[in-house]
């Protein structure tokens, strides 16, 4: 998981009488894969999920 922030702003665009919206998504770009366990069901099951290493800011899709 990823923590921290990105930085994102909007403005009023008068000449299409709309707002402009400038937003920045955080993401994984470099991970390690971590055993966890979780509870299921038909009982407690070990699984492996990545963990954060690195993230970044990107364009928001």
């Amino acid at each position: 998981m990823c923590s921290g922030y990105c930085m994102s702003f909007s403005f009023p665009n008068p000449g299409e009488n709309s707002i402009t919206v400038h937003g920045k998504c955080c993401r994984m770009v470099d991970t390690e894969w971590i055993s966890v366990n979780v509870n299921c069901n038909d009982g407690e099951r070990k699984m492996k999920i990545p963990s954060a290493l690195e993230c970044r800011c990107f364009d928001c899709a």
